[in-house]
């Protein structure tokens, strides 16, 4: 109310100046439009969404979007199963192949050790085998030169019993001789 007497008061000191009351000036017309063609929209949007809405919902409310609703929860759900299967039995699989992979590799160390052991009896028999001739080398050798000894022994034994029986035959010999020279010397012979 206030803005109009401002305005009556400035229409009566220039007339020239003066708008009828029919006629706004021109950017108030431009923003009174702007503004009722915003209104205009937004009423509009408003209206669309809330038929949209109603029609979706509806549709959705409808049997046959019902039933073809619960078809696809149903696929997906089947699908969803059948993936899980899958990756049940991959993961079943991959955990088997692991086990044997596991139990092959237990085999693997388990033969290595018994080759080992069996490596380790070979060559302990080996030693054993080897040192075993070694002794009997070593007891061959020492029996050889027992023997050896014995038979050396023996020949020396003997050399000097005819040695000795020489000796006594020289001696007999050389005795027998004088006696019967000297019997033969006693026996008148002058």
């Amino acid at each position: 109310m206030g803005s109009k007497r401002t305005r009556d008061a400035s229409a009566s000191r220039s007339p020239e100046r003066v708008c009828p009351d029919s006629t706004p000036p021109r950017h108030h017309r431009s923003k009174r439009a702007e503004l009722e063609s915003r209104l205009v929209a937004e009423e509009l949007e408003r209206r669309v969404a809330a038929y949209v809405e109603e029609r979706v919902a509806a549709v959705l409310g409808s049997e046959a979007v019902q039933r073809e609703l619960s078809s696809r929860l149903e696929r997906e759900r089947r699908a969803i199963e059948e993936q899980v299967e899958r990756e049940l039995v991959a993961e079943r699989e991959r955990s088997g192949r692991e086990e044997e992979a596991r139990r092959e590799a237990i085999r693997a160390q388990q033969q290595e050790l018994l080759d080992l052991e069996a490596a380790q009896r070979q060559e302990a028999e080996a030693a054993a085998q080897r040192r075993a001739e070694e002794e009997a080398r070593q007891l061959e050798r020492h029996f050889l030169e027992l023997q050896a000894k014995q038979a050396a022994k023996k020949e020396e034994e003997e050399r000097k019993k005819k040695e000795e029986e020489d000796v006594k035959k020289q001696q007999a010999l050389i005795l027998g001789k004088g006696r019967k020279k000297m019997s033969f010397s006693l026996g008148f012979k002058m």
